[in-house]
């Protein structure tokens, strides 16, 4: 699964420069999504993102693409690979896109009770 943002002046450090928390906010999220699709009625929360590798620092009106992959599916869990691409949005860079984030993410499935539960297991009736 894909999907795009594109980086605006709130999402800016005091360098100028794309704030790490905003990355990984977005990434938290759009990996979530991409697993909640897989996984339609499921309570899925994050347990783990691991080693976060920031490669390039991303300018002000770059257009992310966020690529989503499951790389593994567990009996109460899954893993999801993300990767990052920033296309500048003028100049001369404008066609190229260049990898600047990399990491995985681990969501497990939570019953009502807050507790591991199958992937598999019915999804439960909600009031």
């Amino acid at each position: 699964m894909q999907t795009f943002t594109v980086v605006m002046p709130e999402h800016l450090n005091q360098k100028g420069h794309l704030f790490g928390g905003v990355m990984l906010s977005w990434v938290d999220k759009y990996a979530w999504l991409a697993a909640a699709w897989e996984h339609p009625g499921c309570d899925l929360v994050t347990v783990s993102v691991e080693q976060a590798n920031f490669k390039h620092a991303v300018k002000n009106g770059s257009i992310l693409r966020f690529e989503m992959k499951k790389t593994h599916t567990g009996k109460t869990s899954m893993t999801y690979k993300v990767e990052v691409y920033a296309r500048a949005s003028r100049g001369a860079e404008a066609f190229e896109q260049l990898l600047v984030f990399t990491t995985s993410v681990v969501f497990v499935r939570v019953g009502s009770d807050g507790n591991k539960m199958p992937l598999d297991a019915p999804v439960e009736k909600r009031e």
